[in-house]
């Protein structure tokens, strides 16, 4: 990671945030010449996984996880449609956050299931 830095003019902090996603958090920064956007989100209802997106102004490095490969291959799918790098950033972020409110509207349905099974349960002397 650090070879690749190097041979993309990478800052060396930018190198380190990327390498140690677990605990960076989500930004964007303009540092020399291109972009670093760091992402998070989930796969499923348990498991987060980051994004860490550099854009220069021909290129595009893209750092996830394989549990997030998802997202990079419903994006790629779409590659004809896509024109430019801020547009790849745009539609892999729009990915993310498109699915991240599916999961979240999941857990709430899920919550008020929950809340009504534990309210149809609780004895009278509680309830007043």
């Amino acid at each position: 990671m650090v070879k690749l830095g190097q041979q993309f003019g990478l800052h060396p902090l930018a190198v380190e945030n990327i390498m140690d996603d677990a605990t960076s958090q989500d930004m964007m920064e303009q540092i020399d010449g291109y972009a670093l956007v760091m992402y998070r989100t989930t796969t499923d209802m348990t498991t987060e996984t980051a994004f860490s997106i550099v854009v220069g102004s021909e290129w595009i490095l893209s750092f996830h996880t394989s549990a997030a490969q998802m997202h990079i291959d419903r994006v790629q799918k779409h590659s004809t449609e896509l024109h430019g790098s801020s547009f790849v950033v745009y539609a892999l972020i729009y990915e993310i956050t498109d699915w991240l409110t599916m999961t979240t509207t999941q857990i709430k349905h899920d919550v008020v299931q929950i809340d009504n099974i534990v309210m149809t349960q609780v004895p009278e002397e509680h309830t007043g």
